[in-house]
């Protein structure tokens, strides 16, 4: 998973948690007279749902590039890397750009053996802070829905996170 799905599917579960908010707070008007409109419950689970998965995705993209170099800097091609930092760089520069799609080969050899390296890395850390963030934008809306209730003020709740 690349950051990019996750963001796409952060933001499709936030739109649904805003739905769902809603609509449930739409359901309990005949219960007695809600606090605030149901626009606002849908903009609170909405809220909820997207600014901390989308924070933690903001964090981990600079964290994840690190991680990734580290790892392919590990990696068996990695250690044969030329000491000379300003070469290393610039076949670690080619290897992401092979492994990105962005060239078909690069000048240096080292740098095609290494963009398997760097594709494997970047799936995998790439799952893992989007898994993260997905989990952390369930349990965002799972707290929202919590909330949603005929004396619940989401009014000040979604003008809370606005002003911050």
């Amino acid at each position: 998973m690349t950051l990019t799905i996750a963001l796409v599917a952060i933001l499709l579960l936030a739109a649904a948690a805003g739905t769902l908010g809603r609509s449930r707070a739409a359901g309990l008007r005949g219960s007695g007279r809600l606090n605030s409109l149901p626009f606002y419950h849908g903009a609170y689970a909405f809220l909820w749902a997207a600014v901390p998965a989308l924070l933690l995705l903001a964090l981990w993209a600079p964290l994840q590039s690190r991680l990734v170099e580290q790892a392919v800097l590990e990696s068996p091609e990695g250690r044969a890397l030329p000491g000379f930092a300003m070469q290393r760089d610039s076949i670690l520069a080619e290897a992401r750009q092979i492994a990105n799609g962005e060239i078909a080969a690069g000048f240096n050899p080292e740098s095609t053996s290494l963009a398997p390296r760097f594709a494997e890395a970047q799936g995998r850390y790439g799952a893992i802070g989007g898994g993260v963030a997905l989990l952390l934008a369930i349990a965002g809306a799972a707290l929202a829905f919590r909330r949603i209730g005929v004396d619940f003020r989401a009014r000040t709740g979604v003008e809370r996170w606005l002003m911050a």
